[in-house]
């Protein structure tokens, strides 16, 4: 991992130079540069694009495809209504997990509980912020919610019972919705749910 203290085309362009230098890769036979569209990558005076084609020519820059598809994924993800509002409902769960170390302790208390066998990293999705601009970040937390459903709505009725006012009202909401969201057999689940999430 490099730390740049700047994040100029200039400087990362002597970062991509010292790493290949440490690297014994010599720079002269590069004939291709790949990155996203902002400006300090793919600028014609300042960007990297053209500091590494001070000293190579003949690499030319293309426009990174990928970052094009996560891109053209968020904005059919954002006009589709449903997949963006669960998209949204996903991140404000995760969101309020993350916001207490209590919440979090719960999760992880419970998925050992009740699937010890199963090691899934709550960092993904759960613990670290999901990134706006990349579906394949946000498909890390659409799948943990979809293989830790049971401990999820099981963390949050607990929360419920066992909080202030306030994140009790959001966990039962936060349950309600995980029903509606993720369950194919809504109707059992909401029957058995019902009493737990709403005792007064």
């Amino acid at each position: 991992m490099i730390t740049l203290d700047a994040t100029t085309g200039e400087s990362i362009a002597n970062a991509i130079k010292d790493v290949l230098l440490r690297l014994n890769i010599d720079i002269k036979l590069c004939r291709g540069q790949v990155y996203d569209g902002a400006n300090s990558m793919r600028g014609v005076n300042k960007g990297v694009k053209a500091h590494i084609q001070k000293v190579v020519p003949e690499a030319v820059y293309v426009y990174c495809k990928n970052h094009g598809l996560n891109l053209d994924l968020q904005h059919s993800i954002e006009s589709t209504c449903w997949t963006h509002e669960l998209m949204q409902f996903l991140d404000s769960t995760a969101n309020f997990i993350r916001g207490s170390r209590k919440r979090f302790a719960v999760v992880k208390s419970l998925h050992q509980d009740l699937r010890p066998e199963v090691h899934v990293d709550l960092n993904v999705g759960v613990k670290r912020p999901v990134c706006p601009t990349r579906w394949v970040l946000r498909g890390s937390l659409v799948n943990a919610v979809y293989e830790e459903y049971e401990v999820l709505l099981n963390s949050m009725v607990s929360v419920s019972q066992n909080s202030d006012p306030k994140a009790s009202t959001t966990a039962k909401g936060i349950c309600v919705s995980i029903i509606f969201c993720c369950d194919a057999d809504f109707s059992r689940n909401w029957i058995t749910k019902r009493d737990e999430i709403f005792i007064e």
